[in-house]
């Protein structure tokens, strides 16, 4: 298991680097025909992915929550569009491949 993976997650609303951030909720409308039971860690990473998303904020935080997000569901290409976007925003990212997982490096 990488040292990574050994941290407790530490919710966002408690990261001084995101109090200032309203996060924005999924709207599955008001009668979902199967809502999904997602982790408490991803749904608020997603929430707090929407609300950068909706401004398109690239900054090093938003990257760092990018990471985070691709680690839940790496499978979502929106999070490789934000990511690879913020190279040309002065950002190096370099994409891993470690025992068939992605890892992203944001400097």
């Amino acid at each position: 298991m990488d040292s990574d993976e050994e941290q407790e997650w530490v919710p966002l609303k408690n990261r001084p680097e995101w109090l200032d951030v309203v996060p924005v909720e999924q709207d599955d409308g008001l009668n979902p025909v199967v809502p999904i039971a997602y982790k408490e860690e991803f749904i608020e990473t997603m929430n707090y992915f929407r609300a950068l998303y909706r401004v398109d904020e690239r900054s090093s935080p938003a990257l760092q929550l990018t990471t985070e997000a691709i680690k839940l569901n790496s499978r979502n290409y929106t999070f490789f569009e934000i990511c690879l976007g913020g190279v040309g925003k002065g950002y190096s990212v370099w994409l891993l491949i470690k025992s068939g997982k992605v890892r992203f490096c944001v400097f």
